[in-house]
This record gives C-alpha cells, structure tokens and sequence, in this order.
C-alpha cells in the first residue's frame, strides 16, 4: 500500500510527469539483474513472481488513475521463451512463467481489483532495447526473425512499445533500428536512440528523425522463410533484411 499510494501516487499526480517507467520488470522471472537468494525454492519464487503480477495490476491502475502512463522493461521475456535462436534466462529459472501466464495473471487481477473486463488491453508500453541489451545489428539473423514476430504477436495483444537503440554513432547501424521500426510501428509506440541515459546524450537523429513516410499502407509482409520484411508506407517503402542485419527507406517515385 505504501508503494502504490507513496510512491507511485506520487508519481502519478506530478503534473509534469507523462510516463512512469519500471525497470527489470521481470527480476523474479528472469533472475537476470535482481538475483534472486539461491534458497529459495521454486514454489516461493512462483509466489514472488505472481505478489508482483498484483502489484503491477495496482500501479498500471494508480497510473492510469492519474491520467498518465505506465511503461515495464521486460527484459528476456518473449513469447515461446524456450524456442528463442538464443535461450533467455527466464527457460531456466521459472519456464512455468510464460509471456502469455504473466499477461493473463494480470488481466485476472485488474478484473478482480477493479472489475476491468478481461479482454481489456493490458495497459503498459513495453520498453525494449534493439534488442536485449545489444544493438540489432549485432544479434544473429534468426534472432532478428524471432523478435519480429514477437513484436507482431505483442501488437496483436495491444501492447504499444518504446524502443531505445543505445549508441547513435553509426548512422549505417541506425538505418536498420529505424527501418525495424517502422515495419512493426503501431499506434502509440516510440523510438529513440541515445548514447546513454542522460539529456546530455540524446540529440535529433537527422535524417531519421525527420522522414515523412506518410500513412502505412497496410501491416508488415514478411516472406516465406520470415528473414525479409517489407512495408509500404504512403510515401516510402520500409524494407529489413534478417539475413544480412540492414534496413532501407526507399522514397517512392514522385
């Protein structure tokens, strides 16, 4: 209650204040960053990982309340974790934790807090590295395949994303984070990329950050072994090649 009311509250009712971002959302889950006491046994951890689903369900709640926004890092947690071309912590430490058990352990507890319909949108913004704590670039090309469909399946869950690309120095590695982009862009997600965490480190990414690609045409296409992505947008045609790890906007002709 302290958290939620003090904390969160507080937050929550600063005018100045749009989003408020959680990090390591998935400590109990993923054991990544927050190690969780090697004592622990896996049915204490189960009980740590669904205390926090709840009070997830209470914050998103408190935050919305206040007319603002909330936004988790759920590092390492992807939908079908164990079949990821690179196993994420989460298939060691709490594989019963799924992507899907966590969204629908959430949407049980903002029905029964609060009687939101089950169907409801889950109510957050995920933030993402390109991805896991690298840049796309430097992932492997099944990888790059894997998180496009991982972000198709969270759109289609309604699940707005904040993308941070970490390092904007190489303009040519920064064509490929953008072109991923707007291939999986839906209504209410961002991108940004920065060379670190403070105001001093993000400057306007031009020419990125000031294309006008127009309306999107219609969803992503991928082909048939899912490595080449291609969208069309009103003015441009966004392409990601998996295989080789490059992205292109091409203009249309006038």
């Amino acid at each position: 209650d302290y958290f939620i009311n003090a904390v969160v509250g507080e937050y929550a009712r600063e005018v100045f204040t749009d989003t408020i971002y959680w990090d390591d959302a998935t400590a109990e889950i993923c054991n990544d960053e927050n190690v969780v006491p090697s004592h622990v046994t896996p049915a204490e951890r189960s009980a740590l990982i669904d205390a926090r689903v709840r009070v997830y369900a209470r914050l998103i709640h408190e935050t919305h309340a206040h007319n603002k926004w909330p936004m988790l890092a759920l590092a390492w947690l992807y939908f079908d974790n164990a079949s990821w071309p690179t196993p994420t912590p989460c298939t060691k430490t709490a594989p019963e934790w799924t992507y899907d058990r966590v969204l629908q352990v959430l949407a049980t507890y903002r029905h029964q807090l609060y009687g939101i319909p089950l169907d409801t949108p889950p109510g957050f913004s995920r933030f993402q590295y390109m991805p896991l704590y690298a840049n796309l670039s430097k992932t492997s090309p099944a990888q790059c395949r894997a998180l496009f469909v991982n972000t198709r399946m969270e759109a289609a869950r309604r699940i707005p994303h904040v993308w941070w690309y970490l390092d904007e120095t190489n303009s040519e590695d920064l064509a490929l984070q953008v072109a991923f982009f707007y291939t999986t862009q839906e209504a209410y997600d961002y991108f940004g990329a920065s060379s670190g965490w403070d105001d001093k480190n993000w400057v306007w990414q031009r020419p990125w950050y000031d294309l006008v690609l127009g309306v999107p045409l219609g969803p992503p296409e991928a082909s048939d072994d899912g490595f080449m992505i291609r969208r069309e947008f009103h003015r441009n045609i966004v392409e990601v090649n998996c295989r080789t790890l490059k992205g292109k906007i091409t203009p249309k002709p006038a």
